[in-house]
């Protein structure tokens, strides 16, 4: 029960800083700060995979592993 509430909180957190340095980059016109917003979200969907594996739906699971590789991939080559 505690995991869970932890991977909920974990996803919450994530989704606020992903709104945020998306506001951010909007009201700024900063596109510096695009590939921290796609590291948070690799972070939310691998998060989203870990509570799909535990409720047994594989193939959201390793949906959401993937998704979160290719965006993980997406943004460390844009910061390098």
């Amino acid at each position: 029960m505690e995991e869970t509430c932890l991977l909920t909180f974990l996803r919450i957190v994530f989704s606020i800083i992903v709104v945020t340095l998306a506001l951010s980059v909007r009201i700024i016109n900063n596109s510096n700060l695009i590939p921290y917003i796609l590291l948070s979200m690799a972070a939310m969907m691998f998060l989203a995979g870990i509570s799909e594996q535990k409720e047994k739906r594989w193939g959201l699971a390793i949906l959401s592993y993937c998704s979160s590789g290719f965006v993980l991939y997406v943004s460390v080559s844009l910061i390098v």
